[in-house]
């Protein structure tokens, strides 16, 4: 299973009794969520308008990306799985612009 169309858990993202779930660090926007992320790819990550998302080792998100052999996935906000990559660049190849347009035809964030 690649996790595509799944439901991505609201997991612990740290492996500390008072650990941030997905859901706290993703917010209400789409997210990149990977195994690693460099700091050249996060910066394109929030670029194009989304949260990028790295657990730590041995957390139980961590553990799913892994069960599930999946290095990269973009998360939609109802938290399904739009689609997933062996890489980031390969997500962010994918991974489309998300601003809307103004009123004079610029680009804004949502």
């Amino acid at each position: 299973m690649d996790g595509t169309a799944a439901l991505c858990p609201n997991a612990p993202t740290t492996v500390t009794p008072d650990a941030n779930r997905f859901d706290d660090v993703a917010g209400n926007g789409f997210a990149l969520l990977a195994l690693a992320i460099t700091p050249e790819e996060r910066e394109r990550i929030l670029h194009k308008g989304a949260a990028p998302v790295v657990p730590d080792p041995g957390s139980e998100l961590h553990q799913w990306l892994v069960r599930h052999r999946v290095p990269a996935a973009v998360v939609r906000p109802d938290r399904t799985v739009m689609f997933t990559s062996g890489s980031v660049s390969g997500s962010l190849a994918r991974l489309p612009s998300f601003h809307s347009a103004t009123a004079n035809g610029e680009r804004a964030e949502r």
